[in-house]
């Protein structure tokens, strides 16, 4: 007596997992398993019979269903982060990528999801949408997620502006969702060391030393990193035998427009004049670049 969208489950009486056969015994009990599954929005109603012979006579037992099913809620993106995404400060000629997450919020799986194109300095990674670390295909299930790899790649200085704009049909109608990006464009790091080319530690005698505490200033628009010292070699050190010297101030990075301090020592062994160099090396934000000066000394007996 049931009719769709109600159904025996798995097609046939009982149900899978019910356990009705052609006989009860009396005071037994047995199962029925019914599914309803809806096509369409609305309430349904149906009854299910049972036949059956009793003291010789057809007998049927009826009992009533019904179901009411919603149609689902649209599909509803959102792109990750706050609004605007901001990419802080990046060198000119450098690059930071980030990876959105999109995640459909909605009860329906979005269809033909696109990608409005990116205006410069902001593209996918790579080259095209998704980005190289991406994964968003042409659809998007409820509840799902998946990601997109945008970078920002400034070639001048200041701040740049864009908006991620990502196209769909939520179900009935096109749709789209946006995410504002932001990022500062800056001059790459240029750390410069103080005091005359060469340096001259004048004449010392051997088995003296004296020290002297270079400034380094960072004359670029962006952080310089992963600094360290080289370049020294006999009788010329980092105080203490380690960058940045004994009371030295410098350490692995340095923002724009600020200094810290090397400390180098001379100390002869032996007569004679000796010139080195000292070296610090650093990423400028793009590349591995290096500051040097120069270092003269004579000793005498």
């Amino acid at each position: 007596g049931i009719s769709s969208p109600f159904f025996f489950l798995g097609g046939t009486y009982p149900g899978t997992g019910g356990d009705c056969t052609s006989t009860i015994a009396a005071g037994a009990s047995c199962t029925l398993a019914i599914q309803f599954s809806p096509g369409s929005a609305g309430t349904s109603t149906d009854d299910v019979m049972l036949n059956y012979m009793s003291s010789g006579a057809v007998q049927q037992l009826t009992h009533g269903l019904s179901g009411t099913s919603t149609a689902p809620s649209a599909a509803t993106l959102v792109i990750s982060e706050s609004d605007p995404y901001d990419y802080g400060t990046v060198a000119n000629g450098g690059s930071s990528n980030h990876i959105f997450t999109i995640t459909n919020g909605g009860g329906s799986t979005a269809t033909a999801i696109s990608a409005a194109a990116l205006s410069s300095p902001f593209s996918f990674t790579g080259g095209s949408y998704p980005g190289t670390g991406g994964d968003c295909v042409g659809s998007l299930n409820a509840g799902a997620t998946c990601s997109i790899d945008v970078s920002f790649s400034p070639s001048g200085s200041g701040t740049s502006n864009g908006t991620i704009s990502i196209n769909y049909n939520d179900g009935t109608s096109a749709q789209s969702t946006t995410r504002a990006i932001q990022g500062v464009g800056a001059s790459p790091a240029l750390l410069i060391i103080s005091g005359a080319d060469p340096h001259d530690f004048g004449s010392l005698s051997v088995s003296n030393s004296t020290t002297h505490a270079f400034t380094v200033t960072n004359f670029g628009g962006q952080a310089a990193s992963a600094l360290s010292g080289a370049g020294l070699a006999t009788p010329f050190s980092f105080q203490g035998g380690a960058f940045p010297g004994t009371g030295g101030t410098c350490g692995a990075t340095l923002n724009s427009g600020q200094s810290c301090t090397m400390v180098v020592e001379y100390a002869p062994t032996v007569t004679g004049s000796f010139v080195d160099s000292v070296i610090l090396n650093y990423n400028n934000g793009v590349v591995g670049s290096q500051a040097t000066r120069k270092l003269f000394g004579v000793a005498v007996p």
